[in-house]
């Protein structure tokens, strides 16, 4: 085996029986990504299929869709907390408009009972 074939192999996941899957630890070196230790990760059946589907659809590896939708994860959390916090922001703003008119409807019902 040559070294190619060592670095190949290396980047595979190792299925075993039941699902279980090895997914390296990618880590960004100056000679590329390098797996620098192996996580175990069972799965079903069924989501491995799916899984397995996807990657084949994008050219990806199992390991590779796995980690890119990992990866993904985090992106879309930060862009979820900000759409959140947007939404928040304009409700609250919506509530003191609301409190606003409610003040002055209030106001013009104290003026019409008094008359």
């Amino acid at each position: 085996m040559n070294d190619n074939q060592t670095t190949a192999s290396i980047h595979e996941p190792q299925v075993e029986r039941g699902g279980t899957v090895e997914l390296p630890d990618i880590q960004q070196t100056a000679v590329g990504n390098v797996p620098s230790s192996l996580f175990k990760l069972r799965l079903t059946t069924p989501l491995r299929k799916r899984l397995e589907a996807q990657a084949a659809s994008r050219g990806l590896t199992l390991t590779g869709e796995i980690l890119r939708r990992i990866d993904e994860t985090f992106s879309d959390a930060s862009e979820r907390l900000t759409s959140l916090e947007k939404l928040g922001a304009e409700r609250d703003r919506r509530l003191r408009e609301l409190e606003e008119r409610i003040h002055v409807l209030e106001q013009k019902r104290d003026d019409f009972d008094v008359r």
